[in-house]
């Protein structure tokens, strides 16, 4: 694994001018390193540049397990780093394919929760001219519609808000890796499954794509053109989406009127929009068309619930809304559910300032119980202390109006137009065996507040 040395003046930056136009001086950049020729080569030339752009450069490699040679991969890693003086993190994941998508998939995923997670300015990857046809080509292969055919952006926002996804090495062909790594007399290792061709990816690479070669030689280049258009038609679908949603959708929920109101082909490409949006697996062509038929054929009345991945896409009141799939907790159901006291458990004198609140995560009930401290709004404080959280059994009535008679659960939810799914996780405040409050809802008249009394006051947040 010896150390590696510069042979020329020549620096990455001179075939991925990307490198200067992006990075600016003192960012800090972690490069994912599998180990294989392609990242050896992005990290050697971002060392060079290190000094004159004044990088923080970083490295991460993760430990998939799946290989015999993992260990080895590992360790070579490491030994690259400290010959580099890069500082190098080392992350294991367990990879399971739970998605019925592959193992590929898999090993992504939980790469990609790694990479997510690092704190950087620049996460950048070896992604070359070739690996993005090759992208083009499988995608066009499964069917992808416009934006899966636009491949890998060089550069894009990472979900932590924080960070970039960036790949520098876009434009280069993996033959000038090669020759570039050659020249610096760099060591790498190969990845035994690279060859094996029960992967699409590598039999494209090894038996097609040497084909295809014999008679458009350019193939790199002018795929790698294809995508660049693909990714420009992309960005126009989704302008004309945003142009189409505006006003139509608030966080997880789209209005079923404004679907309506558009053509198909309009319509498909704004719910595609919109659960990019809600960062939901795109739906295939037949779920997609199944999901558009239900939102505006099913009865007013039917319960419309199109499973997508680990989400479920509902309609309610008019509206589209997007249903994280979450298990109720494991309680019996025919008592209270009495093991989180709020934190108005307290004497009337500890709490007096008007204007106190705090947010406590129930994440049993998948949502969040916000409480403010008030005057003359919500429960008396002097009334409810060791008030417990339990939730709904049936036959549970509050009468929230003392000129009015109690009203069923049911009745309240409908009336603040709560969606079905949501009512199960309500939490319901008890004291003693009395229902006294429903978060966001109502309070029974005889735990209300009077005029300049303390009070509190409760609002649920459910995540969905």
């Amino acid at each position: 694994m010896g150390a590696i040395k510069a042979v020329t003046s020549a620096t990455l930056a001179d075939i991925a001018p990307s490198l200067r136009q992006v990075l600016q001086p003192g960012a800090r950049v972690c490069v994912a390193l599998s180990g294989g020729m392609d990242s050896v080569v992005l990290l050697h030339g971002l060392t060079q540049l290190r000094s004159v752009l004044n990088l923080q450069l970083t490295a991460v490699h993760v430990h998939h397990g799946l290989s015999q040679h993992a260990n080895a991969w590992r360790d070579f890693c490491r030994g690259l780093c400290r010959g580099l003086a890069v500082p190098c993190s080392v992350h294991s994941v367990a990879v399971a394919d739970d998605s019925g998508e592959g193992i590929e998939a898999a090993a992504r995923a939980a790469r990609y929760r790694i990479f997510f997670d690092i704190d950087t300015d620049y996460l950048a990857l070896a992604h070359h001219r070739d690996d993005q046809a090759e992208t083009l080509l499988l995608q066009l292969l499964r069917g992808a519609g416009v934006k899966g055919l636009s491949g890998m952006p060089m550069l894009r926002p990472l979900p932590n808000g924080r960070s970039f996804l960036f790949r520098p090495l876009l434009d280069v062909e993996r033959s000038t890796l090669l020759d570039w790594a050659r020249r610096h007399h760099l060591q790498w290792v190969d990845d035994d499954s690279n060859t094996n061709m029960h992967y699409a990816r590598n039999f494209l690479r090894h038996r097609v794509l040497p084909l295809v070669g014999e008679q458009h030689p350019a193939w790199r280049s002018t795929l790698a053109r294809s995508a660049r258009h693909l990714a420009d038609a992309a960005l126009l679908l989704d302008e004309l989406a945003a142009q189409d949603g505006r006003g139509a959708w608030l966080e997880n929920r789209l209005r079923c009127d404004r679907l309506a109101e558009l053509s198909p082909p309009r319509a498909r490409n704004l719910l595609r929009y919109f659960l990019a949006q809600q960062h939901i697996s795109m739906p295939s062509e037949a779920q997609l068309a199944q999901i558009v038929q239900q939102l505006l054929q099913a009865r007013r009345d039917a319960a419309v619930d199109v499973r997508l991945g680990q989400a479920d896409i509902r309609r309610f009141a008019g509206q589209a809304w997007v249903v994280r799939r979450m298990s109720l907790p494991n309680v019996p159901m025919n008592r209270g559910w009495e093991p989180l006291p709020l934190i108005f458990d307290l004497a009337a004198n500890e709490v007096s300032t008007q204007g106190f609140m705090q947010e406590t995560d129930l994440p049993a009930l998948s949502g969040v119980l916000r409480v403010r401290a008030t005057l003359g709004q919500g429960m008396a404080v002097t009334r409810t202390q060791h008030a417990t959280i339990r939730l709904r059994q049936g036959g549970e009535r509050l009468k929230p109006d003392a000129k009015r008679p109690a009203r069923s659960l049911k009745y309240l939810w409908q009336e603040a137009k709560i969606p079905p799914w949501q009512r199960e996780q309500w939490p319901l405040v008890y004291v003693g065996e009395t229902l006294v409050c429903i978060p966001g809802i109502g309070v029974a008249c005889d735990w209300q507040v009077q005029a300049g009394e303390p009070g509190w006051l409760l609002e649920w947040l459910p995540a969905s």
